[in-house]
């Protein structure tokens, strides 16, 4: 379960996200990218994981319009997946929210520790 908190202040916004991960991290180097780009149609949305072992996320675009309007993505040192990801939420909000809701699990499959 994670927790999901904006705060306001004069000129821009803070993201708090906090979660239990029960994974180990063999290196302290994790970074979690979020990016929304409005355009004409559907936007741009992209809330994707990085570390030393694993880039993974949720894909809102054009990229594999076979998986549907949301694709998963994971790439390990073996391999490259892309599945469904099966979120039709339009706000942007809504989007990260269930992706970071997500994460957890997803980075819990990919090692044991």
């Amino acid at each position: 379960m994670s927790h999901l908190a904006f705060v306001r202040g004069p000129s821009s916004w803070t993201l708090t996200w906090s979660c239990s991960l029960e994974r180990c991290f063999h290196d302290q180097r994790r970074k979690l990218e979020v990016l929304w780009r409005p355009r004409e149609g559907t936007d741009v949305q992209r809330v994707h994981w990085i570390d030393d072992l694993v880039t993974l996320g949720w894909h809102k675009d054009d990229d594999h319009p076979d998986l549907g309007t949301t694709h998963f993505q994971r790439e390990t040192g073996e391999e490259t997946i892309h599945d469904p990801g099966h979120i039709e939420v339009e706000a942007p909000l809504g989007f990260l929210e269930i992706c970071l809701d997500r994460l957890p699990e997803e980075l819990h499959e990919t090692t044991e520790c």
